[in-house]
């Protein structure tokens, strides 16, 4: 982008856009961006793949919620390697496995 999606930052020209090929929630509120131009996004049982350049196992992304938040992941094969939890601040069903939903 030109201009800064944010008025607080300086005018450097450093803002930027992402366009979402594919929702991670009904609501669409929360998203998960793969800053690397080979990764093909696909959807397949209902996880997203992300197959990039010269990697053997593709990532694939999840997301499920606890009692206040939303936990998303990354996995390679059968590896974890990427998790954030977004607190919502207000009770949610919860719908993760109870090992992840506890951490």
């Amino acid at each position: 982008m030109k201009k800064s999606c944010n008025p607080a930052s300086p005018e450097d020209g450093q803002a930027y856009a992402a366009l979402l090929r594919y929702k991670m929630s009904e609501t669409g509120e929360l998203a998960i961006a793969v800053d690397d131009p080979t990764a093909r996004v696909e959807y397949v049982d209902g996880e997203f793949v992300v197959k990039t350049k010269d990697t053997v196992n593709p990532l694939r992304f999840e997301s499920c919620t606890s009692h206040e938040g939303v936990h998303l992941s990354a996995w390679r094969g059968n590896r974890r390697t990427w998790e954030e939890y977004w607190y919502l601040g207000y009770d949610v069903e919860p719908t993760c496995p109870d090992a992840e939903g506890k951490e």
